[in-house]
Formats: structure tokens, C-alpha cells, sequence
């Protein structure tokens, strides 16, 4: 099985990534999967309060993403995916372990995890990694995510101010 991985996701405008999976779907057959994080119930706690559950939002986020990754595995098809587990140690925990928004207890147990984790897994055949300016991702973020978090003083909880 091929999956494709499109890393730096984000800076690609949100409304356009169920077109990019579709596309490929179409043109090369491959099985697309598109993350929903708005199933994820630690998000409205996480933006609350992201030192206490970002590790419990991490762990939901790998959790679902290993179960993914493992269905394309047992289904032996070829997938275009928007997120995996492959990225989430090395960018999302390690993201928010270097802001301050994880502990390093709580960084340290899900690194553990997702590395006993990714035994079981074969890793993707290729990764497309996407790259772009912090300027620019800072835009497509805080874009798409918006209408996701709530306001505090007119600027959103995620941008740390």
C-alpha cells in the first residue's frame, strides 16, 4: 500500500482539501482520508486550558490516527491522508511541549507511547512534506482555526496572547 502524507497541511486553505483528496481519489484511485478534528472532545477543554489536556487531546489524536493507519494496512489500499500518526511526536507533541503547553512528564509519557505504537506499524511507502514561510502558516492557522476557538479580547486562545 502507498500512503501519501501531506505534512504542513495548514498551509493549504481549509476549504480546498477535501477538492485536493478528492482529486487524487479520482485521478489515481487512492482511498482519502480527511482528519475531523471537530469529533475530537478534548478540543473545547484543550483551548481552555491547554497545559492540563493537551496531553489527553494528543493521545486522542494519536489514537485515532494509528486505528486510520492501521485500516489502510488490513484494506491493503493506496491512501492520500491530511494527517497520520507518523507526524504527531515530531511536530503536534513536540509543538506543544516547546510552547510550554505540554510538561515534560506528560511529553516524555506520550513520546514513549507513540513509539511503542509505531512498532506495529509499517511506515508510509511515501511522504509528500510541504514546505512554507512561518508568515504564511501563521495566516492559513489562524485562518482556519478561527472559527474553531473561542475569542478572548478579540485574539484566540491558541496564539498564546
Amino acid at each position: 500500500a502507498i500512503v501519501i502524507v501531506l505534512n504542513k497541511w495548514d498551509l493549504i486553505a481549509t476549504e480546498d482539501r477535501p477538492q485536493i483528496l478528492a482529486d487524487v481519489h479520482d485521478r489515481l484511485g487512492f482511498l482519502a482520508l480527511f482528519e475531523e478534528t471537530r469529533t475530537n472532545p478534548y478540543l473545547p477543554d484543550f483551548y481552555r486550558e491547554m497545559r492540563r489536556w493537551a496531553l489527553p487531546l494528543q493521545l486522542r489524536f494519536l489514537a485515532e490516527r494509528v486505528e486510520r493507519t492501521r485500516d489502510i494496512l488490513r484494506r491493503g489500499v493506496s491512501a492520500i491522508q491530511d494527517r497520520t500518526c507518523y507526524e504527531d511526536a515530531e511536530i503536534f507533541a513536540r509543538n506543544l511541549y516547546e510552547m510550554g503547553r505540554m510538561d515534560e512528564r506528560d511529553y516524555s509519557t506520550y513520546v514513549s507511547l507513540f513509539h511503542v505504537m509505531m512498532e506495529y506499524l509499517k511506515p508510509p511507502d511515501l511522504m509528500v512534506y510541504l514546505r512554507a514561510s512561518v508568515d504564511t502558516l501563521t495566516k492559513q492557522i489562524r485562518g482556519a482555526w478561527a472559527t474553531q476557538v473561542k475569542d478572548t479580547g478579540g485574539k484566540p486562545v491558541w496564539a498564546g496572547k
